[in-house]
């Protein structure tokens, strides 16, 4: 293993590559470094949410989804009118306990080198850290080249796909394999056993075997974009446009060892 020089940095990385960062810490223990995956970072910049908040918030009369938007308004005062109606809301959950605010960001990201390792693309990550004074964001180029786009092996039921993947298990041995399956029905032993990846982000140096489904269609926003665009979350259209992305990279990425496509039904 190479010294990537993170001495000092945050790096920003998926939780696939938490082994090669347990690996990483152990070669060079004198190279002190934080490290978050996004879904981490964006938590950074929210409200601590206490147990019972979204039913306090239906008591109330609002969607308990809109708690997913009332956690991050931890800034202020806003424009958008939609927002402005929350402010008071937010306001009681602070004096009930019910929101807590967290460290300040700035502690965390500013005066260190950012690094980002793993993810396909920064503007998410961008996105978050944006109010944060004097922030660059560096890209790791100890990542692996991407290739050409791994096709289908198989399109099946879900059974002839698992047991497709099964074989191909058998043959590669369990030791460095990686299962990515988004869904939820029963997988057999061998499948279930293996290290499970959520999302389009693979792990360096290792096989992985892609169980595939239908992808699920974006939410709708519960905000107007001017809204959105003040607690710094993209739209769907944007949201979908990453995705897309995301998948093509991931569909390219060298790990990826085999693809089959469960069909629904």
């Amino acid at each position: 293993m190479v010294s990537r020089h993170y001495d000092g940095a945050v790096l920003i990385a998926p939780e696939s590559e938490s082994n090669y960062l347990s690996a990483y810490r152990a070669a060079f223990p004198e190279e002190r470094f934080l490290s978050f995956s996004y879904e981490e970072v964006c938590s950074l910049f929210e409200f601590k949410v206490a147990a019972g908040a979204k039913e306090r918030l239906a008591s109330l009369g609002f969607d308990p989804r809109d708690l997913d938007y009332l956690r991050k308004m931890v800034g202020g005062p806003y424009k958008n009118e939609r927002l402005i109606e929350f402010e008071p809301l937010v306001s009681a959950f602070l004096a009930e306990g019910l929101f807590v605010h967290k460290e300040d960001p700035a502690n965390i990201f500013c005066g260190k080198t950012i690094i980002i390792r793993g993810y396909h693309e920064g503007k998410s990550i961008a996105e978050a850290l944006q109010d944060l004074p004097n922030i660059s964001l560096n890209w790791d180029l100890g990542q692996p080249r991407f290739g050409e786009e791994k096709k289908r092996d198989l399109q099946g039921d879900f059974a002839s796909c698992c047991a497709y993947l099964s074989s191909v298990l058998k043959e590669i041995g369990a030791g460095d394999a990686y299962l990515r399956y988004d869904g939820d029905m029963a997988l057999p032993s061998d499948l279930a056993a293996l290290p499970r990846l959520k999302g389009p982000f693979a792990p360096s140096d290792a096989k992985v075997l892609y169980l595939e489904i239908p992808a699920e269609e974006e939410s709708e926003d519960r905000l107007p974009p001017e809204a959105l665009a003040e607690l710094h979350l993209a739209p769907k259209n944007v949201r979908e446009e990453r995705r897309v992305y995301n998948e093509g990279r991931f569909l390219s990425h060298p790990s990826l060892y085999a693809r089959a496509f469960a069909i629904k039904g």
